[in-house]
């Protein structure tokens, strides 16, 4: 499975040494990434401004067709940006959501005032398989890589999710 999934082998090696001496292991969300995130939307956001601001300040007849494309693309460009981009990486930075896998299970452990909290605990004995997929791509770019878990049955109720009927 190497060669299909590209991983570290030392941040792997270090979770499993970490799962023995404590059991158990976190796998939090990069903050570096995070930040760059937050970097490009508010410069995303910027640019959809600067677009807005130029576009109304064109007194020009022959423009007038260009300010109005520029003046809707930079209000989508703010809209995504802006409005939808930056409170949802906001929100990612506030909660500093992890995934915490232990000798009993795993769970999403959230930050909140009162300490932190659990989401969705799924313990061993609830999982009947697991597997790999690939989403999304086209040739000669993979997708993105998804982990499967397949709950047995009876943790249907414990874990509060609805089959689908096939």
């Amino acid at each position: 499975m190497n060669g299909y999934l590209r991983f570290n082998r030392s941040v792997v090696e270090r979770h499993v040494r970490e799962l023995e001496l404590v059991g158990r292991t976190e796998f939090r969300l990069n903050s570096v990434r995070l930040v760059l995130l937050l970097i490009g939307a508010l410069v995303f956001s910027g640019f959809g401004l600067l677009m807005m601001w130029i576009a109304s300040g064109s007194d020009s007849a022959t423009t007038e067709g260009s300010a109005i494309a520029s003046f809707v693309f930079g209000a989508v460009t703010l809209g995504f940006f802006g409005v939808l981009g930056l409170p949802a990486i906001l929100l990612q930075w506030l909660l500093r959501r992890r995934l915490v896998v232990s000798r009993q299970g795993f769970w999403v452990e959230r930050r909140t005032r009162g300490g932190p909290t659990i989401d969705l605990p799924v313990y061993w004995f609830q999982v009947s398989d697991f597997g790999f997929r690939r989403v999304g791509g086209r040739w000669p770019f993979h997708g993105t890589p998804v982990l499967i878990c397949t709950l047995a049955q009876e943790a249907d109720q414990h874990v509060g999710i609805r089959r689908r009927e096939r």
